[in-house]
């Protein structure tokens, strides 16, 4: 019943403008990593990169193109977004072009590239030089229910907030934290909407009789998520209050 036969798989086409595109995937289950393999997947986005990336290599070779030129000559649009990919995918909003573009301005590209073609020209050169180039467009976030969901469990979030008298706040999460510092992040998001010091601003996650529903702390997915419950409920209580305001 899931939405996502082949799990986030479906990102292969990463950042580029591929109009038509086809994916089978095999699961297989095993304890031991293949081949030295000495790193997890992340469930989403590293076999699906290294597919497209890998593929995208091959054909600026054989065309004779550079890496960046290749990638940002087959970059999905700025004016495309929101974009729609072979996958069924929907981009909200992207800038690849710029982004790639601040990258290889802050590295020096050219200069890297010269100094790689005057090492490959030298016969005396101790060194081989690469110059190895990723980009990605990563899922990450595991919602909203229209878009993901795992056996048919809506992957969403909610928050509970209370505003008290004293002018201070309570939010009440279905998440956990691990280490993220959800309680700075959450409280900002709520402190910009309503206007209130974060510092006045309890979050409180985890206690199982308090919280509202939400699917937990994984996959990138509080911040995307859980930030954005927490944006719209205190939305609502700003807009509440703006009404009792204004009879006041």
């Amino acid at each position: 019943p899931t939405k996502f036969p082949a799990g986030m798989f479906h990102i292969c086409s990463g950042s580029y403008d591929i109009a038509a595109a086809f994916c089978s995937v095999k699961g297989v289950y095993t304890n031991k990593a293949p081949g030295g393999v000495s790193y997890r997947c992340s469930f989403r986005v590293t076999e699906a990169v290294y597919l497209i990336e890998r593929m995208v290599d091959v054909l600026a070779q054989k065309l004779g193109m550079d890496k960046a030129e290749i990638r940002a000559k087959n970059f999905i649009r700025k004016e495309q977004f929101p974009y729609t990919s072979a996958f069924g995918f929907e981009y909200d909003s992207g800038d690849y072009h710029t982004a790639l573009k601040k990258v290889l301005d802050a590295v020096d590209y050219k200069g890297l590239r010269a100094e790689q073609a005057a090492k490959r020209a030298d016969p005396k050169s101790p060194t081989l030089m690469g110059i190895g180039l990723v980009t990605f467009t990563e899922v990450v976030g595991a919602g909203p229910s229209k878009m993901c969901d795992i056996l048919g469990v809506g992957m969403f979030d909610s928050c509970e907030i209370r505003i008290h008298p004293t002018g201070s706040a309570i939010a009440r999460m279905g998440t956990i934290t691990q280490g993220q510092g959800h309680q700075t992040t959450y409280a900002q998001i709520i402190a910009t909407e309503l206007g209130i010091p974060s510092e006045v601003i309890q979050v409180e996650e985890g206690d199982t009789s308090t919280a509202p529903y939400g699917l937990g702390t994984y996959g990138s997915r509080s911040t995307p998520v859980a930030g954005a419950a927490i944006a719209l409920a205190a939305r609502k209580i700003h807009a509440k209050a703006r009404k009792i305001a204004a009879h006041l």
